[in-house]
């Protein structure tokens, strides 16, 4: 009885050894044998030799048995070709994320309309390309230690000369502030595309003191100029104010931050310090927006961290930015399921309420995680008993620990099949693009997509504003169903009165003063 021959699938390596051996004149019986495959399968590799060559010269791996030409052929070569610039740059590190988006960005300067950035295409590029997992995550990046520590000796002095109350650092993050965590889940009547995301994200700029004693008012960027139920722009001014808000908004066409923009914050910065009569040093990354050396700022002194260190020297980074996007995706999920419990039909987070959350989240990181998150990236700045700090970041494993969200048990079976994907969740989009370190320029604003420079500025529909009588008449119901339910002796009746008497007052004094002839008819003659 014959025994059936097991035959094999050779690799790009294997076919052009073959093709060599067959040309150096080996037989197709050795052929064969050597490596286990038909008569057959070799004649189509020497039929096909000159294209298994070609393709052999591609960036593929040599343990590839096959490869599909790219379907969006051009946009792939300009990721590939801005892929290899990023990575010789010293700003930042590739990952995923960063090759999702950029594909996304130059599809729209492309006008590939069907183009999407899934897993299965990022996949196939890292395929056709060669790249690992290793050379696009963040992870693996390996920080060189030395420069680390020469730096802190280098600047010591600098840092202990300020104390811990006005040594801060500041930092950008790149928020999907309406996502959720199964990216199969869209609203009805919303197209799912591969775009959509990015339209769909903020940029947040944090600044926090190493004591944790003062957490600044972030610096949201978003895309729109008045996004939908914001407040009126106040008369003869082009930003909405830090009391209209409870931070500072600025919007480009990307999201992202510039130096013009990075310019403006130093300077409210150097106000608010210079009113307070205080100097303060301000520890940031190489980023090409902060670099703006001709900047005069008396009170705020800037100290660049090594490059390439940022993931052990940047506070911030040490889980600062991980405990706010924990507690603002706990809250967002939380929002989505009371209104799942009480029957009501969740909307999308607009600006306005993501504003609101992340100014709760932001409220919501304890200075513990802030003073341990300094004390690890700066080891043994302030660590000998001065100012309250009596210990070493090397007693300090995990600085996030005090921070840590529980996530009701509701929540997590609605959305996760177990609660170690919130994690997953909550670091999504920590490697978001938050500028351009490609641009020649310092201002992303002027190297704008093709799509950008030919389209009106991204404007929300406009609401009807919400009227003083109609205020009057939310707050006096609240104020009834408190009242029915058994809290008349809570907080929350006192505000709500204090708040129906500002808005009654407020209604009084915008309108016209009336006399008594106003509240009677005339009488005839």
């Amino acid at each position: 009885m014959s025994t059936k021959k097991e035959y094999r699938s050779l690799n790009f390596t294997e076919k052009n050894k073959l093709i060599t051996d067959r040309e150096n004149g080996m037989s197709y019986d050795k052929l064969a044998q050597k490596y286990k495959v038909a008569k057959s399968t070799i004649s189509g590799i020497m039929k096909r030799k000159e294209t298994i060559i070609e393709k052999s010269t591609w960036k593929v791996s040599s343990k590839q048995r096959r490869v599909r030409k790219a379907k969006f052929e051009q946009l792939e070569e300009r990721v590939y070709e801005d892929f290899i610039k990023l990575k010789e740059s010293p700003f930042k590190v590739v990952t995923n994320t960063w090759i999702t988006e950029r594909a996304l960005q130059i599809s729209a300067e492309l006008g590939l309309v069907r183009f999407m950035a899934s897993n299965r295409w990022l996949q196939r590029f890292k395929e056709r390309y060669n790249l690992s997992a290793q050379q696009s995550s963040g992870e693996s990046a390996k920080v060189n230690m030395d420069s680390v520590q020469n730096w802190l000796e280098k600047n010591k002095d600098v840092l202990l000369k300020y104390k811990p109350n006005d040594i801060f650092n500041c930092d950008e993050s790149g928020l999907f502030f309406k996502m959720l965590p199964n990216k199969t889940v869209h609203f009805k009547g919303e197209k799912c595309h591969g775009g959509t995301q990015s339209k769909q994200r903020l940029t947040v700029h944090f600044t926090t003191n190493m004591s944790g004693t003062e957490k600044l008012p972030p610096l949201i960027i978003g895309k729109t100029r008045r996004p939908r139920n914001f407040p009126k722009l106040q008369k003869g001014k082009c930003h909405f104010s830090l009391s209209q808000l409870g931070c500072y908004y600025r919007h480009n066409r990307k999201a992202w931050m510039d130096s013009s923009l990075f310019e403006e914050y130093l300077k409210l910065l150097q106000a608010k310090f210079s009113k307070e009569n205080r100097h303060i040093l301000l520890l940031l990354d190489n980023f090409i927006a902060h670099k703006l050396n001709h900047l005069n700022l008396n009170n705020v002194k800037l100290l660049f961290l090594p490059a390439n260190t940022t993931s052990v020297s940047q506070p911030l980074d040490q889980g600062i930015i991980r405990s706010f996007k924990a507690h603002y995706r706990k809250d967002l999920l939380n929002h989505y399921w009371n209104l799942i419990k009480v029957d009501k039909v969740p909307k999308e987070v607009d600006v306005w309420l993501a504003i609101r959350l992340i100014l709760d989240a932001w409220r919501k990181v304890n200075s513990e995680t802030i003073h341990n998150c300094f004390k690890k990236a700066l080891p043994g700045i302030h660590s000998n008993g001065e100012d309250g700090y009596d210990s070493d970041a090397t007693e300090i494993e995990q600085p996030f620990t005090s921070d840590q969200v529980e996530i009701q048990p509701d929540v997590v079976k609605h959305f996760f099949s177990s609660t170690s994907q919130f994690d997953d969740y909550v670091q999504f989009d920590d490697d978001l693009l938050i500028g351009d370190d490609l641009a020649k320029t310092n201002h992303p604003d002027e190297a704008m997509d093709v799509d950008e420079q030919s389209g009106e500025e991204d404007e929300e529909p406009e609401e009807e504003m919400i009227s003083n009588k109609q205020a009057i008449d939310a707050v006096l119901l609240l104020l009834r169903h408190s009242t029915q339910n058994g809290l008349g002796s809570s907080p929350i009746i006192a505000n709500l009165t204090s708040h129906f008497n500002d808005l009654t007052a407020k209604t009084i004094n915008s309108k016209r003063q009336s006399n008594i002839d106003s509240f009677f008819k005339p009488i005839s003659k």
